[in-house]
């Protein structure tokens, strides 16, 4: 059975590559990253229940087309302008006129919890819970992973944090702990949590011709139709807070998913507008690990020729597009196997990049 909405991971989620005029490394990524991610759902999930590549419709609000002048076939294989045969239906009525509209053909939601399951139901996967841990040691040829009272929890040759912003007071510690470490460590590009806040319902019966067929992106995000152990259910978001500051209450953050749904799909949010009003909306919540630079930190965190301290973290809102990737550099980097872009990309990724000599 699918699972319940309200499950602790993020309910659902878009995949869809970032598209700008002159084609830059985060779009570059994106698409790689979008790649990888679709060969793991073919592999790993269920479609239509665990994820769909139906399209997504990109509404750019702020009137810029997005694409580079001179786009290739290949490049109109991911993205193109909208047909008007796309945007038809009662759905897109009220749509801002005059508004640049994009296809991203290779593109649609993922249940990221499904995908996190089946993934640690692979073979030679181990996972232990309820077991937090507090602080980091090395001894010999081993990381040691502690818990609050210095009992340890694991040990491993090779360590990845990958626990999001929860990197942070571990590193802190090592870097007091580790001298030797302390400089390195000084390089990382800051990271900071950004809450998020999505508003989801089930659909109904007369809900039909008011919600588009496919998930729209540009400002906020609309998936209309995701299989929940309810029924089917839509999801809008999200909302963009510091985390380090109080959030705000339930009802201000539906009010501003309304808001970025009236701006985005008019036609759905007059209809969804009392559902709402009434307080039938529920609400997911949750913290984004983000860069300065905007671009997701994957490496080793040590020099010399056989680093034990790696790190995959900042993936920022493009956590879908972005994490295949990161395991796919992280385990190339480990194996000594040849990375899955070309190195000028890579190195943009490297954690350590603030070290003008650092080599990827």
């Amino acid at each position: 059975p699918a699972p319940a909405a309200g499950a602790s991971g993020l309910p659902a989620g878009l995949l869809l590559p970032h598209v700008s005029a002159d084609d830059n490394p985060r779009s570059r990524l994106s698409r790689c990253g979008v790649r990888l991610m679709l060969q793991q759902l073919r592999g790993l999930g269920q479609q239509g229940r665990d994820w769909d590549t139906s399209g997504v419709l990109e509404h750019r609000v702020n009137r810029e087309s997005g694409l580079p002048a001179h786009w290739s076939q290949a490049g109109r294989d991911w993205s193109r302008p909208a047909t008007d045969r796309v945007k038809g239906g009662a759905w897109s009525r009220r749509m801002a006129d005059g508004v640049p509209s994009l296809w991203h053909a290779q593109a649609g939601w993922v249940k990221p919890s499904r995908l996190v399951q089946a993934w640690l139901a692979l073979p030679g996967v181990q996972f232990r819970g309820d077991a937090r841990v507090a602080a980091l040691d090395r001894q010999a040829q081993e990381w040691l992973l502690l818990d609050a009272d210095g009992r340890t929890l694991a040990t491993a040759c090779h360590l990845v944090l990958a626990n999001a912003c929860g990197a942070l007071p571990l590193l802190g510690q090592l870097a007091k702990a580790r001298p030797e470490l302390r400089s390195g460590l000084g390089q990382l590009p800051a990271l900071h949590g950004m809450r998020g806040s999505v508003s989801w319902g089930l659909r109904q019966a007369d809900d039909a011709d008011a919600l588009p067929p496919f998930p729209v992106n540009g400002q906020g995000s609309f998936i209309p139709s995701v299989p929940v152990a309810e029924g089917r259910a839509w999801f809008a978001g999200a909302t963009y807070e510091a985390a380090d500051q109080a959030g705000a209450p339930v009802c201000a953050r539906h009010h501003a998913n309304l808001e970025k749904l009236r701006t985005l799909l008019p036609a759905a949010a007059e209809v969804l507008g009392p559902v709402f009003s009434s307080g039938q909306v529920q609400s997911w919540e949750g913290i984004r690990c983000v860069s300065a630079d905007r671009m997701p930190l994957v490496g080793a965190l040590e020099g010399g020729d056989a680093p034990s301290l790696w790190i995959s973290a900042g993936l920022g809102s493009r956590g879908l597009s972005f994490s295949v990737l990161c395991a796919e550099l992280l385990a190339a980097r480990l194996g000594a196997e040849p990375l899955p872009v070309e190195v000028s990309l890579a190195r943009l990724l490297n954690p350590l990049r603030a070290a003008q000599d650092t080599a990827y």
